[in-house]
């Protein structure tokens, strides 16, 4: 009986241990833990910060596009080369209409694939 308190005992010492130092370790953890969430707060507060500064500025202005819609730009500097100035605005808005409705259609496909040699092209 007194051995097999004994190894009870020895065994309970172990587990103290054990526990002792699993909670070491987690206390270790939650210090970084907590340490890397205030870096990240910091960082965080520095951009916010950062773009503010930069948007109170204006020293560029941020543009917002939606995926799939067509730039008016490219459109309008081809008519502006081949076209007279009183049709420039009108055509180059109808023709990137025209684009921007073809690309909306799931069945337009703007290349066309043909056969030369045996390789498709």
């Amino acid at each position: 009986m007194q051995r097999e308190l004994e190894d009870l005992t020895n065994e309970l010492k172990e587990k103290a241990n054990e526990v002792d130092y699993r909670e070491d370790l987690y206390r270790d953890l939650m210090v970084v833990e907590r340490n890397k969430n205030d870096e990240l707060q910091e960082a965080h507060k520095a951009l916010i910060d950062g773009f503010e500064h930069f948007m109170s500025h204006n020293r560029a202005t941020i543009g917002i596009k939606r995926m799939g819609e067509l730039d008016e730009k490219p459109f309008r500097d081809v008519c502006l080369q081949k076209l007279p100035k009183g049709e420039l605005d009108v055509n180059s808005v109808q023709l990137c209409s025209l684009w921007q409705e073809q690309i909306k259609n799931s069945e337009w496909h703007p290349f066309k694939i043909r056969s030369a040699d045996g390789n498709l092209h």
